[in-house]
């Protein structure tokens, strides 16, 4: 989940071109069934999952991820920001006024609003998007197939879409937590010099009934042996398939 075609003014150029060529060829095809593999997918950017579900067409309101984020010397310095320069950036993002004049502190987000919340469109997402129509919506089936190497940023897009009823998911549980820490800084040990990174935030599921869970678990449990492993026949992808078929 890493855009590498973006560039500073639109960091996601490269995913919503990608992502337009195939919802436009989804729309003039017809297609009505939508599977995306999320195995072996390590995370990166949360928000390219929110862009994937902003050509989708969606309910009036999602429930969204909530939680805390600790803000320290080391996030100052990560995003090259000064003490009053974070507080007005956490201001304008959280949607209430941060003014605080000590380090470290801690603050929550989607607090106080409702656990329901009107989708995000790509023009929120990415200002700069540059398309010249609206992007076509899928309204068809959402399958998203998941396993032990999914982790981070696909777990979140996983959940999202799981606690909402937005999709059915095959597969094996996730190696990641439905709720877990994120937003990994980066730093280096001053005696070694070994580069280490820390997560300043965690990131609570949007059904916290569900919590806590250990791992994020499929609709469709398959579970693969160690010979069907090494066969060239993907069972999850065959099992997927057949369903759809049926």
């Amino acid at each position: 989940m890493s855009d590498t075609d973006g560039t500073p003014d639109n960091p996601f150029a490269g995913w919503i071109s990608f992502l337009n060529d195939v919802f436009s060829t989804i729309d003039s095809l017809g297609i009505e069934n939508l599977v995306i593999d999320l195995r072996n997918n390590g995370g990166g950017n949360s928000t390219m999952g929110d862009i994937l579900l902003s050509f989708c067409s969606l309910p009036d309101s999602l429930r969204y991820f909530v939680g805390s984020m600790k803000i320290s010397d080391l996030v100052l310095k990560h995003y090259q920001m000064d003490l009053n320069t974070m507080n007005e950036a956490l201001s304008s993002d959280l949607g209430y006024e941060v003014s605080e004049s000590e380090l470290p502190f801690t603050v929550k987000f989607n607090i106080g609003n409702s656990p329901l919340l009107k989708p995000h469109t790509l023009e929120e997402l990415a200002p700069n998007a540059g398309l010249s129509e609206p992007p076509r919506k899928f309204d068809g089936k959402l399958i998203l197939i998941i396993g032990s190497q999914t982790f981070s940023s696909a777990v979140m897009f996983a959940t999202l879409c799981h606690d909402n009823g937005l999709a059915t998911l095959y597969g094996s549980p996730t190696g990641g937590k439905p709720s877990a820490y994120g937003e990994g800084v980066g730093f280096k040990l001053p005696n070694t010099g070994i580069r280490c990174t820390v997560s300043v935030k965690y990131f609570q599921r949007p059904d916290i009934q569900r919590d806590p869970s250990d791992s994020l678990y499929p609709d469709v449990n398959i579970p693969i042996s160690p010979e069907e492993y090494f066969l060239t026949t993907d069972t999850v992808w065959e099992k997927v398939l057949q369903d759809l078929k049926d």
